[in-house]
């Protein structure tokens, strides 16, 4: 077995981060997570260890600012007096990764990095001055950085040719996607109690969103969208899930509009009942990474309308899932609608095509089971 440390970028967890790390201790590996906080907790599920480290957040962004020389003690302390055997950092972009560089040089434990976005490369904020930031970043340290760890993880094989574009040698790099519980997302979970509690009618069709409230991730689209589908008469519920700096913008841009629904936080205890609830998942992203919502909407047998960026395509296949559509075209958007609008049991046959589809590539025991072959290939290269 094997002593881990995993490094969550943020006080928001990261499933190839905390879900993995689950998954990593209930097979009998010692896993210590540590992420930065500014006295939010994040509580740890399972067999792992989740250690908080000092840090401040930009707002708006929610960007980190960590306490260099807090993660760098703590990360000390876990590799020479704990015994941790290797560290694995999430997301190059945040300088959370730049700690464990350090402590390698210093004691040689060897380093794994994961990431399912080049921001300012391939990936978009959709705010001009941080995309800027984000591309002399990612062409300057983010390439120092990408090159001093051990092994790359990509969560998308669309990511593979940025990496040999930034300098990573391909012999470095590893494909390995996030996973979702197909014990918890599963077809036949009834959401029809939850649609009376929120009112809504049974010959009402809902849209379902989830995610930040942040410009990336477009929900301003989801508005303008809600707007077309009432003109067209179509009855309907728009119902968004999340939370983020931009909420009370998005509120204020759907007021009047009745059949929109801002739910606010939901815990992931009972999203599964959220996807029932749907009929339809909605994702408009200007950039995605591999989203887990993707991939907890398809194992939950939804059909899915997404934007062709990221790692979206391993996850939704085009005419059949569901469908894709260019960021930032609200025209496209609203075709792709009405097509799923037009065959509503063609719409449900789409969603148990992405239901099979999820189950065979993105079960998390075989995704375990490529960590663990990578974590041993790395500490074998790096003593050799």
């Amino acid at each position: 077995m094997m002593n881990l440390c995993l490094i969550n970028h943020s006080d928001i967890p990261r499933t190839e981060v905390f879900t993995l790390g689950r998954y990593l201790g209930e097979r009998g590996h010692d896993v210590t997570v540590v992420y930065p906080s500014d006295g939010r907790q994040i509580p740890a599920e399972g067999k792992i260890d989740a250690v908080p480290f000092p840090a401040r957040f930009v707002p708006k962004i929610h960007y980190v600012l960590p306490d260099f020389r807090a993660q760098y003690r703590l990360l000390q302390d876990l590799t020479v007096r704990d015994g941790c055997e290797l560290v694995q950092s999430c997301d190059y972009d945040y300088l959370t990764s730049i700690p464990p560089i350090l402590v390698k040089r210093k004691n040689g434990v060897p380093l794994v990095l994961t990431t399912d976005a080049f921001p300012g490369f391939t990936w978009y904020f959709g705010n001009r001055f941080v995309d800027a930031v984000a591309w002399v970043y990612t062409r300057t340290l983010g390439k120092q950085i990408l090159n001093a760890y051990d092994r790359l993880v990509l969560l998308s094989g669309r990511l593979a040719s940025d990496a040999v574009n930034l300098g990573v040698s391909q012999d470095r790099t590893r494909i390995i996607p996030i996973g979702v519980d197909l014990d918890r997302f599963r077809p036949e979970i009834d959401g029809s109690g939850l649609r009376s509690n929120l009112g809504i009618q049974d010959d009402e069709v809902v849209f379902l969103f989830v995610g930040r409230l942040a410009l990336v991730k477009r929900v301003d689209m989801l508005i303008e969208l809600s707007r077309l589908l009432s003109r067209e008469k179509v009855k309907f519920r728009m119902v968004i899930i999340g939370d983020g700096d931009y909420g009370d913008h998005y509120r204020q841009m759907a007021h009047g509009l009745q059949n929109v629904i801002f739910l606010g936080f939901i815990s992931s205890a009972e999203m599964p009942l959220y996807y029932a609830l749907a009929d339809i998942v909605i994702l408009p992203s200007l950039s995605e990474g591999l989203p887990n919502v993707l991939l907890e909407a398809s194992a939950s047998g939804k059909p899915v309308i997404a934007t062709n960026v990221g790692g979206i395509p391993d996850i939704v296949l085009h005419g059949k899932s569901g469908y894709l559509f260019q960021a930032g075209d609200l025209h496209s958007l609203y075709n792709c609608t009405m097509r799923l609008l037009s065959d509503m049991d063609q719409a449900k046959r789409m969603g148990l095509v992405g239901f099979e589809h999820v189950s065979r590539h993105f079960d998390w025991q075989v995704i375990v089971d490529a960590y663990e072959a990578m974590y041993l290939d790395v500490m074998n290269s790096c003593s050799g």
